[in-house]
């Protein structure tokens, strides 16, 4: 193969790695949208709501019902990244979070699954690999 075809299959690959990351973030974002229940390894079940830009997130928790009994309240994005979708939580209608990104990664399993990885509290980094904080998400019917 000569240098103009290792450029050419070069460039192509690339736009095949761009589409296929741009087709991802479409089937994501739309997939994403509806209701999530997942189990925590802490055994405290977390549940979120996402409609077209906003979700609303809560836990089964006596104390989280009593702090905000309507759950928490933001606005998120879905991303693509490097290896997974990042999913970043922002403009948070409660006064103590209302600065606050959460910045996380998501995988789709399938179309009724997926897993997510976020830290607990503010951080400037997004994890880049899954961990033992990992919380997997199946679809409420």
């Amino acid at each position: 193969m000569g240098k103009a075809s290792t450029s050419i299959f070069t460039t192509l690959l690339m736009l095949l790695v761009a589409v296929a990351m741009a087709a991802e973030s479409g089937i994501g974002a739309e997939r994403i949208v509806g209701s999530w229940t997942g189990r925590a390894n802490t055994g405290v079940v977390i549940r979120y709501r996402f409609t077209d830009h906003n979700v609303v997130w809560n836990i089964d928790d006596a104390e989280f019902t009593k702090e905000f009994p309507g759950g928490i309240q933001a606005k998120y994005r879905l991303e693509p990244g490097e290896k997974y979708l990042h999913l970043d939580m922002y403009d948070f209608e409660n006064a103590q979070l209302k600065h606050f990104t959460l910045r996380g990664i998501v995988q789709f399993r399938d179309a009724n699954r997926f897993r997510m990885t976020a830290p607990n509290g503010p951080t400037p980094t997004r994890p880049r690999e899954f961990d033992e904080h990992t919380v997997e998400f199946t679809r409420e019917e």
